[in-house]
């Protein structure tokens, strides 16, 4: 692990055993962290809401694109209407 400047100037004011400890409680920590519930819970509540915000934006642009003016002539009626339902089913 890469120290700074200021962390090897605080070690050095440590003893040995002061830095055993802290290295000890250090792993212990991060062996917490890595497998706390609520930790992943967190995680994987963030990872929803990153996925249901990508399918917003990507049903906004869809929907956008239909109002186009450079692309509004390459659509049929029944592609603007499946676009349509279908970004509205996404939002």
């Amino acid at each position: 692990m890469k120290n700074t400047l200021n962390e090897e100037k605080l070690k050095a004011h440590f003893t040995d055993e002061d830095k055993k400890t802290i290295e000890d409680c250090s792993s212990e920590g991060l062996q917490f962290l890595e497998s706390d519930p609520e930790t992943e819970a967190i995680e994987a509540k963030q990872k929803e809401l990153e996925a249901k915000n990508g399918l917003e934006n990507y049903c906004f642009q869809m929907k956008n694109t239909l109002d186009d003016e450079k692309l509004k002539t390459h659509f049929t009626d029944d592609d603007k209407k499946v676009i349509q339902d279908t970004s509205a089913e996404g939002l």
